[in-house]
């Protein structure tokens, strides 16, 4: 929207009643009209504050908290040039390393090369080493996050990988519920992940803090799904990573020792590991739930916090409700992905990306397995 010349006239008088100085009117002329806006109500507000409004009321009209408000007008005071309240104007230059855009190929290659439960940290770290140290570890381990976020929808990437690999893992999510005595308690959802298509092939909402119960039948699931692979020699095994979640301690025992059974990768030790790994496959959010990995542990001041909530206090019906539509739109997503799809919503949403990616790719034989595992691990949350 373009700026009014009689407001912008009145503010910049306001602030020079000598004379507006040609630099600024320069800098201001300059500028965008959406950060010409901004700069103008910043300027405003400050103005304002100095004639007498509370601080209150003029952070609240620029839509910030009053300590950002404060450093605002600190910002003016020490330069009173537009510059240091212009939007990134005063921000330092990036400090740029070497260009990752010639990195990307090999990036893609050494994902290749690796094998289905390989860390994105063992590929990055191996994607400095073949480019001769020309990229810091930092970078190349966001390029091997992007890179494989991009390739779980290519199906021949994903040929030789769908069902390899899953994690049973278990997150707080941005819904919160009253428990029998009035306390506040996070909602959590624990999955089962298809770590090559990032696919939601099984989960169960739950209270954070119950956690294990949920996870428990998704570990006895998978074991079905590992028997069935047993006796067919020309498939293998999907490799099973568990982060061991929240519960009584001897669910919680009950779990890992379970886990141990079917030779799953254990996950039990350290405050924050509930929900990161899922974090860095599927991003921030499942659907318009926000994930809350420091939420999920009951001893952390983040349990009882209704910080960055999606939604009020509700009855656990309604949390579970909107948690399976999250993962439905979540999957719903993967399928569109896949060879663009429509995405229509008839059937089950899981079964129909099976059906697609053996459409893509004629890989029956695993597919077919890793459908009938689906079955297990639905009927198994279902109970």
């Amino acid at each position: 929207m373009p700026v009014d010349p009689e407001r912008v006239r009145l503010i910049l008088e306001r602030a020079w009643p000598d004379g507006i100085p040609d630099e600024e009117r320069a800098l201001f002329d300059s500028l965008p009209d959406e950060r010409a806006q901004r700069v103008l109500r910043r300027l405003e507000a400050i103005l304002s504050v100095a004639a007498g409004e509370p601080v209150g009321v003029a952070a609240a009209s620029l839509g910030v908290d009053r300590p950002a408000f404060f450093r605002l007008r600190r910002a003016w005071s020490q330069g009173r040039s537009l510059r240091t309240i212009t939007p990134f104007a005063g921000r330092a230059p990036r400090r740029l390393g070497p260009s990752t855009g010639d990195h990307s190929g090999l990036v893609e290659q050494v994902i290749r090369a690796s094998s289905p439960n390989a860390s994105a940290r063992a590929m990055a770290d191996e994607v400095v080493k073949q480019a001769g140290g020309s990229i810091s570890l930092d970078a190349s381990l966001g390029m091997v996050r992007a890179a494989r976020m991009r390739l779980s929808a290519d199906p021949d990437y994903l040929r030789d990988r769908l069902g390899r690999v899953l994690l049973v893992d278990v997150c707080a999510v941005s819904l919160v519920v009253y428990d029998d005595g009035g306390r506040i308690r996070p909602m959590a959802v624990a999955v089962v992940l298809d770590r090559a298509s990032r696919l939601i092939l099984g989960h169960s909402a739950c209270v954070a803090t119950a956690a294990v119960e949920g996870q428990m039948k998704a570990v006895q699931a998978t074991a079905v799904i590992r028997s069935k692979s047993d006796n067919r020699p020309t498939l293998k095994s999907p490799h099973l990573e568990v982060v061991i979640g929240y519960g009584p301690d001897g669910a919680v025992e009950d779990l890992a020792a379970a886990a141990r059974l079917v030779g799953a990768d254990v996950i039990e030790k350290g405050d924050r590991r509930c929900g990161s790994r899922l974090l860095s496959l599927i991003g921030h959010r499942l659907s318009r739930l926000r994930l809350r990995p420091r939420a999920t542990n009951p001893s952390s001041i983040w349990a009882e916090s209704t910080a960055g909530l999606s939604f009020a206090p509700m009855d656990q019906v309604r949390a579970n409700a909107l948690i399976n539509e999250a993962v439905r739109d979540h999957n719903r997503a993967r399928l569109i992905g896949l060879a663009g799809n429509d995405g229509s919503d008839d059937g089950n949403l899981v079964e129909r990306y099976l059906e697609k990616f053996v459409q893509l790719t004629n890989a029956t034989d695993g597919v077919a397995l890793l459908s009938q595992g689906c079955a297990t691990l639905r009927s198994a949350f279902q109970e």
